[in-house]
């Protein structure tokens, strides 16, 4: 563990400028952690908190009333410095990181009309739990828990699309990446306080859904680094951002539900001070790409 590695602790800011303390594993340690909460944050989150359109098609199967449930797998680029090894800091290592989860969305209240516009102030109650499995240099299993609300500003009808405004709490378990016996590693949680505004409609069997998010994330986490001049030792920090980022999914209805693909796009971050991306190699500022697949039927 790093607790158990640390000869030194420090604490630090988001953004602080360290590098003129810290040697270069530890200053690319330092900019690792500062992208990789944001990243790690929006594959538990996705796009839209609850896939496809409004409304689902087929079968319901009458266990649970004005409820439906998503089992969904989802995926984001992982991408971060090289913490391999000492020798490896100017390289940029990409790898996926993809989260396991069960989603639910019950109807609370359907909302009142207004003329010809249906659905307003509709809400629904939004829960979700899933799995971030230990995949590339990621260790162990991690848990994704949240909730939130989904509020209606305008039911699909045959002329017009539907659209919502939703807003969700999650939290992702301490999470390890890298190996600070040869190189670095870190330990994080994930916090995400999010936000969705959706378009949706439906053409025949295929629903179409777009939309805007913004997340605000937030960790303590750590970073672990051997260096030979040093010994091993620790650096901790207490980090948020705010991104934004744009998805779409398409939905296509099954006897059962709907099969629902989704892909998305989030904005990049800031390099902390010093930090120079075209000497590192590393350029935080890139945005990252996202994506689910999810199964969603009338509980």
């Amino acid at each position: 563990m790093i607790a158990a590695l640390a000869l030194a602790s420090l604490a630090v800011s988001a953004r602080a400028g360290t590098a003129q303390v810290m040697p270069p594993i530890a200053f690319a340690a330092r900019q690792a952690l500062e992208s990789a909460y944001p990243q790690v944050g929006i594959a538990a989150a996705g796009g839209s908190p609850v896939l496809g359109t409004e409304g689902t098609r087929g079968i319901t199967l009458g266990f649970i009333p004005k409820t439906t449930g998503t089992l969904r797998l989802n995926a984001a680029r992982l991408r971060l410095p090289d913490l391999r090894t000492n020798e490896s800091l100017e390289d940029v290592r990409t790898s996926m990181v993809t989260v396991v989860k069960l989603e639910t969305a019950t109807r609370l209240y359907d909302g009142f009309a207004s003329g010809s516009a249906t659905g307003i102030g509709a809400l629904d109650l939004l829960l979700d739990a899933g799995l971030v499995p230990g995949t590339g240099d990621l260790h162990g299993t991690g848990t994704e828990v949240g909730g939130g609300v989904r509020l209606g500003l305008l039911r699909e009808t045959f002329g017009t699309p539907g659209l919502a405004l939703s807003a969700m709490v999650r939290h992702t378990s301490r999470l390890r990446y890298g190996n600070d016996d040869t190189g670095a590693s870190l330990e994080f949680p994930v916090t995400d306080l999010g936000s969705r505004l959706t378009v949706g409609k439906r053409v025949g069997p295929v629903g179409l859904l777009g939309g805007v998010g913004w997340n605000r994330f937030s960790t303590r986490g750590s970073t672990g680094y051997r260096y030979i001049s040093q010994g091993p030792a620790a650096l901790d920090a207490k980090l948020d951002d705010s991104r934004w980022s744009l998805f779409g999914n398409v939905a296509w209805a099954l006897p059962v539900g709907s099969l629902v693909v989704e892909g998305g796009w989030m904005s990049g971050g800031d390099a902390i001070t010093g930090y120079d991306p075209e000497t590192h190699g590393y350029d935080p500022r890139g945005g990252t790409l996202f994506g689910s697949l999810g199964l969603r039927i009338s509980l």
